[in-house]
């Protein structure tokens, strides 16, 4: 569901800061503490400039391996937040999850490459069922809930281009471009079917 255009589901990609740029930033403080305190510490958002070119100058960013959470909140409830582990390159699981999802209505696949597993389902109501659970104790679940179906691939495919734009803008390396056609494909397939849908 939206209003007046806007996405009551929102999703946003931040890059994993550094140790030594955690601690720094906060009075050589140890990390751990730090992000006890408020794990929002422990991100980088792609749209401050001097945080991002500050990492990028570091020598410890590379575009091939980042480590990342993407946010998720329901209208203006949490359903993943900073606290909840990052993952090695999960833009690319949500990506290809949602890519089979809207082909096959369903996806069961790594979180990442910990023993995570991101599951989604498209229901005939139009919902999408979004579970993540421990790969090894099955009933052990860190999230599932039920979703707007059309909403929640969106705002993924929102935040997958918003984050792939940014490092272009930041001067990541050309080859990485290919990813921006891929994600505008299916942002257009699943603005298409969501106007079907209503």
């Amino acid at each position: 569901m939206s209003i007046g255009g806007v996405l009551l589901i929102q999703c946003k990609a931040y890059l994993e800061k550094p140790r030594a740029l955690i601690e720094q930033d906060n009075g050589n403080r140890d990390k751990i503490e730090v992000l006890l305190k408020d794990p929002s510490k422990g991100y980088i958002d792609l749209d401050n400039h001097f945080e991002m070119k500050r990492f990028i100058e570091s020598g410890r960013f590379e575009a091939s391996s980042m480590q990342m959470t993407i946010t998720i909140t329901n209208n203006e409830q949490t359903i993943i937040g900073f606290d909840f582990p990052s993952a090695y390159n999960i833009w690319s699981d949500y990506l290809e999850a949602v890519e089979q999802v809207m082909n096959v209505g369903r996806t069961s696949r790594m979180y990442g490459i910990d023993p995570m597993r991101l599951e989604m389902r498209w229901t005939k109501e139009n919902q999408v069922h979004l579970v993540i659970r421990n790969d090894f104790e099955r009933d052990m679940i860190y999230v599932d809930c039920m979703l707007p179906g059309h909403d929640l691939l969106e705002s993924m495919l929102q935040a997958l281009h918003h984050l792939w734009s940014k490092l272009l803008e930041y001067g990541i390396e050309e080859k990485y471009r290919d990813e921006l056609p891929w994600i505008e494909r299916l942002l257009n397939r699943i603005r298409l079917d969501k106007a079907k849908s209503t």
